[in-house]
């Protein structure tokens, strides 16, 4: 018997979610991860598109003390967004990204 791959789809079908991306939601604290959903949310329709590659995206959720995370995702051209990783990093990556134009 195969296993179908781990996605999660959205009900709003505008993307989906790879199961080891929410395996990973789940090691952050509830209300990190729902800043993070909610982010992600906000900005899914103004993601770059680009073919057979993963991009980067970074964030902060705004708390007593901050936290820096890095979503990767697929965006092709014609398809939904695929999330597919999220990790979190360091102030000084954070600041990379937005340099890079690479923000939510």
């Amino acid at each position: 018997m195969e296993l179908e791959p781990k996605y999660i789809k959205a009900y709003n079908e505008k993307y989906e979610v790879d199961g080891f991306f929410i395996d990973k939601l789940k090691r952050f604290h509830v209300g990190r991860s729902l800043n993070i959903i909610d982010q992600i949310k906000r900005a899914v329709e103004d993601l770059p598109k680009k073919d057979s590659d993963t991009q980067l995206i970074a964030g902060v959720v705004k708390c007593q003390e901050p936290m820096f995370f890095e979503v990767e995702f697929l965006n092709e051209p014609g398809y939904i967004p695929i999330f597919i990783d999220v990790v979190e990093i360091s102030c000084d990556e954070y600041l990379d990204h937005i340099n890079k134009k690479q923000s939510l």
